[in-house]
């Protein structure tokens, strides 16, 4: 089933920056810029988590988290700001408005990462993703049997010179042979004849 989360925070950058530790996932995010609006869309939108910064305008966000958590007690709420550092804000955040996380920026998007599918699972990779995998693996299958082949057409092309010089040697042997003999001509009957009267005469 696909996820889904909203995320509160007023400053536009910030949302882009945290909206980026869900790419690539099948999971449907949905932004708010304040307090308001956060108490407003959660109760619809039924989130799987909530990303929240305390410091949002018209509601703060710690009154949002502890609104929430009266109608939603089992929503993971994570709470991520820059301003509100120290060990009393983050036992307040926990203990007094019901955050689930308390995350001081900035965080390395690994982290977010690892939070979310902490709480919310290991969303399903989109299908693109997967096609662009096996296909840059049979890309690297096919490099390999490309260079094979190419390896074994250079060591033809190495060995076929040296077949065709044994070859045109022995041509030029058996030609040397067959100028040096020259058949004779068979002497023809009637000279024969002339040659043995002629001896016959002289005797």
């Amino acid at each position: 089933m696909k996820k889904k989360v909203m995320i509160a925070n007023y400053d536009p950058n910030v949302l882009k920056e945290q909206k980026k530790a869900f790419e690539g996932m099948n999971v449907d995010v949905k932004t708010v810029r304040d307090g308001e609006a956060a108490l407003a869309e959660v109760t619809p939108f039924q989130p799987d988590m909530l990303l929240l910064d305390p410091m949002l305008p018209k509601v703060s966000g710690f009154d949002v988290a502890q609104k929430i958590r009266e109608t939603m007690p089992d929503l993971p709420i994570i709470m991520l700001t820059a301003v509100y550092r120290g060990m009393v804000y983050r036992t307040q955040a926990l203990d007094k408005y019901g955050a689930t996380e308390y995350l001081e920026e900035p965080v390395p998007l690994e982290r977010l990462r690892a939070v979310i599918e902490k709480y919310i699972g290991t969303p399903v990779r989109k299908i693109k993703e997967k096609k662009h995998h096996t296909s840059s693996k049979k890309r690297l299958e096919e490099l390999v049997q490309v260079t094979k082949s190419d390896s074994k057409a250079k060591k033809r092309k190495k060995i076929r010179p040296k077949e065709k010089s044994k070859t045109k040697r022995t041509l030029k042997k058996t030609d040397t042979h067959s100028e040096n003999k020259v058949p004779a001509k068979p002497k023809s009957t009637r000279k024969k004849l002339e040659a043995i009267m002629k001896e016959s005469h002289v005797r």
